[in-house]
């Protein structure tokens, strides 16, 4: 057994183990309205269907997306995910009066369509293989702006 620190905390490995290289982050942005992924319900005859019919369409633009920035990388095992949703402010809303995006959709169902839409899209092997998040939600002034940066890196 070898104490091994790749920058991180000290692990044991076993005899005769190599780091990788380092591959370089994953890095793409998918336009469009973030939509979350809810709840499902029952349709009768044990099927289970999204609630949302606008969840397919986004994250079929993550999964093709994700799929073209990956230019042949293999699944990860293992990643740190950082993702920030834009989202259009309402003309009814101003800076002032709310100043960050505290209102639906909820932050941890967007992520959720991410995740699976990065397994789908053989980014990662499951999205359990995601050990660390990082998320957030923002205005931006004009709704050609919104959808969602997402940085995946190896890990």
């Amino acid at each position: 057994m070898t104490v091994v620190s790749d920058g991180g905390q000290p692990r044991i490995v076993a005899a005769g183990w190599e780091p990788s290289a380092k591959l370089p982050p994953l890095v793409f942005r998918v336009p469009g309205v973030p939509q979350p992924q809810g709840s499902k319900r029952h349709v009768g005859g044990g099927r289970m269907i999204e609630s949302s019919a606008k969840l397919r369409p986004w994250r079929d633009r993550v999964v093709f997306t994700a799929r073209e920035a990956l230019q042949g990388r293999e699944a990860l095992a293992s990643a740190v995910l950082e993702v920030t949703f834009w989202f259009p402010r309402p003309a009814s809303v101003s800076v002032a009066k709310r100043p960050r995006h505290t209102v639906k959709p909820d932050l941890d169902k967007l992520v959720r369509a991410v995740g699976d839409a990065l397994t789908e899209a053989g980014v990662v092997t499951d999205d359990a293989a995601i050990h660390s998040i990082t998320a957030s939600k923002v205005y931006v002034t004009s709704p050609a702006g919104s959808g969602v940066t997402v940085v995946v890196t190896p890990s």
